[in-house]
C-alpha cells in the first residue's frame, strides 16, 4: 500500500488523475479551495484531471453547477458521470420507451435524450432511477410493490 501525503507528490507518478467530485473538490454548496488548487497544478504539469460523479446529471449541468460553487473549470478536463453513462447507455441499447423513478429535481436528466416517459411499467423498456422520490418520507421498501410488478 502506497501512503499519499499530496496530490502534488503524484505529479510524476501517473499518467492522469480520476478524482471524485462530492466531498473531494465541492461538498455541494462551496469548492474546496486547496484540492481545486492541487488539481489546477496537476493539469498546468500537463496530467488530464477527470472528475467522476455518481450524481445523476449531465456533463453540461454538471459544468454549470461546479461553477456555481466556485469549482475552477480549469481545474479538470473533464467529467464523467453516472447520469450521462447511464443515458449513453440506454441509448446505445436503443431503448426509447422509459420510467422515471426518482426526484423531481433529477428529471432534467432525461431532456433532450429522445425518450418516450411511460406512465406505467408495462409500457417501458427500462426504469431510470435516481433516487427515492422523497428522501425525507420514503424508504427504499416503499417501492417494492411497484417494482414488483
Amino acid at each position: 500500500m502506497i501512503e499519499i501525503k499530496s496530490l502534488n507528490s503524484l505529479a510524476g507518478e501517473f499518467d492522469a488523475i480520476l478524482c471524485d467530485a462530492w466531498g473531494v473538490i465541492h461538498d455541494g454548496v462551496a469548492a474546496k479551495l486547496p484540492a481545486i488548487k492541487i488539481l489546477s497544478q496537476l493539469r498546468e504539469s500537463n496530467i488530464p484531471v477527470i472528475i467522476i460523479t455518481n450524481a445523476p446529471r449531465r456533463n453540461k449541468t454538471l459544468r454549470m453547477a461546479f461553477k456555481q460553487m466556485g469549482v475552477n473549470d480549469k481545474s479538470y478536463d473533464e467529467i464523467i458521470s453516472s447520469g450521462d453513462l447511464g443515458i449513453e447507455t440506454a441509448l446505445a441499447r436503443g431503448e426509447k420507451n422509459c420510467f422515471y423513478l426518482g426526484p423531481e429535481i433529477d428529471y432534467a436528466l432525461l431532456e433532450g435524450a429522445g425518450f418516450n416517459i411511460t406512465p406505467s411499467l408495462t409500457e417501458a423498456q427500462f426504469i431510470l432511477n435516481t433516487g427515492l422520490r422523497d428522501n425525507k418520507v420514503e424508504r427504499e421498501e416503499d417501492y417494492l410493490p411497484l417494482l414488483r410488478q
